[in-house]
């Protein structure tokens, strides 16, 4: 019996430790279920916020390319506000020296138009010996003559002061040798328009003409086409024929200045250029004045000594009344 009970106490404390034992073995299934239950609960927030981690990226990565974008465009506005900016400084200096300008225009306008207002004046009134230079090129302007206003200021036929425009005849180019310096048809316009300024006390237009001096070159070569005078063109365009000048040209002024510019030196060829004109253009030409009431007879020519030649003694021409431009 000394030896039982020492076991059975044992056994005793060895089933209690057993029963503890059993006990913590069943906290800890307890515990790991518990802890493999937030295992899996884990695994699963984990696995959610990589998903969230992963989207949250691609949302970084796109907020990261917009931002990109956003610095492209942003320079490239910048770019274009310089630019701009460059314009607006370079549209300022235009809008100033377009300012400037029209000041200077301006004042030139009014100008001009007080120069206008002065030359309509003088030619509505008939003082022809009043216009000065000015006024001449303004006239010379107005014809499109603008050529000639060198010669006439240098044969002082005008002047600052006024001018002696009745001087200017068929005359005045021979003496002062500019017959070929200026085209027939250049000298015959300008004889034209000096002579319809002192007749009708206004400016030739041609615009409000109604006859054949309203022609240009290409009109009269039509019309020499249709008088079978085609041959003769290259000499009209030499000496610059238009329908004034067949208004105004006489027929032996015709028949040398054609000559002259054809230089032809076969003297039947020569003959054949004076036939054409005298028997072919000529009447043509008549019937065409008569048409538009343009014909005037010829002068008569009458003898007369040489002390009482008009050149002689330059007289201006005469006042005549105003006709109305037909």
């Amino acid at each position: 019996s000394l030896v039982i009970i020492p076991l059975s106490q044992k056994l005793t404390k060895v089933a209690a430790e057993f029963k503890l034992a059993q006990e913590n073995l069943y906290r800890l299934t307890v515990s790991m279920g518990t802890l493999a239950d937030r295992g899996a609960k884990t695994g699963h927030e984990i696995s959610e916020a990589e998903g969230r981690r992963r989207q949250l990226n691609e949302v970084v990565q796109r907020a990261q390319n917009e931002l990109k974008a956003l610095d492209q465009r942003c320079e490239q506005l910048y770019n274009e506000r310089t630019k701009i900016l460059d314009n607006e400084a370079s549209i300022k200096t235009q809008i100033d020296t377009i300012s400037s300008k029209s000041t200077q225009l301006r004042g030139y306008h009014d100008t001009l138009a007080k120069r206008w207002s002065e030359f309509a004046h003088k030619v509505e009134s008939g003082e022809h010996d009043r216009l000065n230079q000015s006024d001449v090129e303004i006239l010379l302007a107005e014809a499109g003559l603008q050529k000639f206003l060198t010669p006439l200021i240098q044969a002082q036929i005008i002047t600052p002061e006024g001018s002696q425009l009745s001087y200017v005849d068929r005359r005045f180019f021979q003496d002062m040798k500019l017959c070929s310096t200026f085209p027939l048809g250049d000298r015959l316009r300008l004889l034209f328009h000096l002579e319809f300024v002192r007749r009708h006390r206004n400016i030739f237009s041609a615009e409000k003409d109604d006859t054949f001096r309203r022609w240009t070159p290409s009109d009269v070569f039509s019309w020499l086409d249709s008088i079978r005078c085609h041959k003769l063109q290259d000499a009209f365009q030499a000496l610059s024929i238009d329908g004034i000048c067949l208004a105004q040209v006489t027929q032996e002024e015709l028949v040398s200045e054609v000559l002259s510019a054809s230089h032809e030196t076969s003297y039947t060829k020569r003959r054949d250029i004076r036939s054409s004109i005298e028997n072919q253009l000529w009447p043509k030409l008549i019937e065409l004045k008569k048409a538009n009431n343009l014909y005037t007879e010829p002068p008569q020519p009458q003898p007369a000594l040489a002390h009482n030649h008009p050149h002689n003694h330059p007289q201006p021409h005469p006042q005549r009344q105003p006709q109305r431009q037909p």
